[in-house]
């Protein structure tokens, strides 16, 4: 724990992580690290398209979570985070 990490695939492909828990047994790791939200996708204005999927163009920028951007771009007064469950 608290150890760095180079992510190899996907959109964090190349982005550093702080680990921050290490499962016994699988050796799975909870990591900590800058998204890189693709609001577009997100607010489903790219037309079918998933989140996570690759759409050709570059991926989004990484930087910290702005709940009031999030709430201009998408549309919601709540955004919910699945991991730990936290509203905003």
């Amino acid at each position: 724990m608290g150890s760095w990490v180079r992510l190899k695939g996907g959109l964090y492909k190349g982005d550093l992580a702080k680990v921050v828990d290490v499962e016994p047994g699988t050796g799975r790791l909870v990591i900590k690290l800058v998204p890189r939200l693709d609001y577009p996708v997100l607010a489903k204005e790219v037309p079918g398209q998933a989140f996570g999927q690759s759409s050709g163009r570059a991926r989004p920028p990484a930087k910290a979570f702005d709940f009031k951007e999030a709430e201009q771009r998408l549309g919601t007064s709540m955004v919910r985070d699945v991991w730990w469950g936290c509203v905003w």
